[in-house]
C-alpha cells in the first residue's frame, strides 16, 4: 500500500485498505503515522501482538491515530433513531498505539490527541495497548437515541466485546465511554 518509515504515512496506507474494505495486518515492528485513518464499517487493525505490533505519532503530529470521520456529526444527530452512519463492527486486535505525548504538535482538546475515537456498534477489540496519547487513550459512544427500535442488547448478534484493554499515562482520561451499555 506504499508504506515507508520515512514517510511515516501509516493513516493514509490505512485509509487505502479500509476504503476498501479490507482490515489491515500488521507485521512485527512499528508503524510511524502523521495522518490520522478513518476507519469504516467492518474493517478494522490486526497485529501481531501488543508488544510486537503498533503505531505512533511522529513528531508533531497533532491528530487522532484512528478516528471515526464524521464522529462529530454523529453525536450531534444523535436524536435520530437508526443506524445511518455509525460504524458497524470496527476490529482492533493485537497491536499498540502510542501517541507520543511528549511531542504532541498541537493545542488539545476534546476532539483531537485521542488514540481511537469510535462511534460505533459491536466492535471487537482483543489485546489492544494504547499509550502517550495527548488527550484520551480511547473514546466510544452510540448515543441512546441512536438504537433503532428494532435493537435488542440481549441478541447475542449485535453485541460487541471489549477484552485485553490496556490503557496508560495519557494526558487525561483512559476510556470515555458514552451510549448505552
Amino acid at each position: 500500500l506504499g508504506y515507508a518509515d520515512a514517510l511515516a504515512n501509516w493513516g493514509a496506507c490505512a485509509q487505502i485498505a479500509w476504503n476498501a474494505g479490507f482490515v489491515l495486518h500488521l507485521g512485527p515492528k512499528e508503524y510511524l503515522t502523521s495522518t490520522t485513518a478513518y476507519i469504516r464499517s467492518r474493517t478494522g487493525v490486526s497485529g501481531e501482538g501488543d508488544r510486537v505490533s503498533g503505531i505512533k505519532a511522529v513528531d508533531g503530529f497533532d491528530g487522532n491515530i484512528i478516528d471515526t470521520e464524521t464522529f462529530v456529526a454523529l453525536r450531534a444527530a444523535a436524536a435520530i433513531e437508526n443506524d445511518r452512519g455509525v460504524l458497524l463492527q470496527p476490529i482492533l486486535k493485537d497491536f499498540y498505539i502510542d501517541g507520543n505525548r511528549s511531542r504532541f504538535g498541537g493545542t488539545v482538546s476534546a476532539t483531537n490527541g485521542i488514540g481511537v475515537r469510535l462511534y460505533c456498534r459491536i466492535p471487537a477489540i482483543t489485546n489492544l495497548r494504547i499509550a502517550y496519547c495527548a488527550a484520551h487513550g480511547m473514546q466510544t459512544a452510540l448515543d441512546h437515541a441512536a438504537q433503532p427500535a428494532s435493537f435488542n442488547s440481549l441478541d447475542h448478534t449485535r453485541i460487541g466485546f471489549v477484552d485485553g484493554l490496556t490503557i496508560m499515562d495519557c494526558g487525561y482520561e483512559g476510556w470515555i465511554f458514552q451510549g448505552p451499555a
